[in-house]
């Protein structure tokens, strides 16, 4: 499907916002957008994974502009896969959703305390501190990702988040710092601090194993460090 933005669908103007397209297909979809298929390691996986039905919902457009060309493609199959019935693939929904930028941050969670000029030349003079998201037990160790979206630590949980600029919050890696049968001796198990390394690998400082790791682009987990002088570290903190 080749799909051209307009300047408006009904009330709603397209310019700069973000446009997603969500799809139901009895009983699985995958949506390829402009020749690629949206993938992200650690990702909970889409609607195969998900069950039969499962809405499958993509990005097509960020910063929207009226004349824009995407062009979109939908595999579906029946299910389930290892005994496929003999009925027929066909589509329950298939809708495009428009959420405009919004023009002003909600109200201040917070204030910046400028106690050095020169931090003007890091963080502008009109920045306002915005909650993106909630919920958690203790975040640390944001990363901005230059694929668009940010991971950060939730060191009591035992996990890495990933969020993205349309608001959702998923989990990128669990068990991020420990897998052991007496993760509840621990306070804070999970990772902390991460990086990107030159090639993009994520660098990961885990707590509970004492240790700095990186995933590789496979899944595999590289061991980077975890003694120093031949004592075992303690508690790696950040990148």
């Amino acid at each position: 499907m080749d799909v051209t933005l307009p300047e408006r669908i009904g009330t709603v103007p397209l310019t700069g916002s973000t446009v997603a397209f969500e799809i139901v297909v009895d009983d699985y979809a995958e949506v390829w957008v402009d020749g690629k298929l949206p993938l992200l390691l650690g990702e909970t996986g889409g609607a195969v994974v998900r069950g039969f039905n499962a809405p499958n919902r993509v990005i097509v457009a960020r910063d929207a502009r009226p004349g824009q060309q995407i062009r979109l493609a939908v595999f579906g199959i029946n299910g389930p896969i290892s005994a496929g019935p003999n009925n027929f693939i066909w589509v329950r929904s298939a809708t495009l959703e428009v959420r405009r930028a919004r023009p002003e941050p909600p109200g201040e969670v917070a204030r910046v305390l400028r106690a050095d000029p020169a931090f003007d030349s890091v963080v502008p003079p009109d920045a306002r501190i915005e909650k993106v998201a909630g919920g958690f037990l203790f975040t640390e160790g944001p990363l901005w990702h230059p694929d668009g979206y940010l991971l950060f630590s939730d060191p009591n949980a035992n996990t890495i988040y990933r969020w993205s600029p349309d608001g959702q919050v998923s989990i990128y890696r669990a068990k991020s710092g420990y897998k052991g049968i007496n993760v509840g001796e621990y306070g804070q198990p999970g990772s902390n601090g991460l990086t990107l390394d030159r090639e993009g690998r994520l660098t990961i400082n885990e707590h509970g194993n004492r240790r700095v790791t990186r995933l590789e682009k496979n899944g595999s987990l590289t061991v980077l460090a975890d003694r120093y002088e031949g004592k075992r570290l303690n508690s790696p903190n950040d990148l």
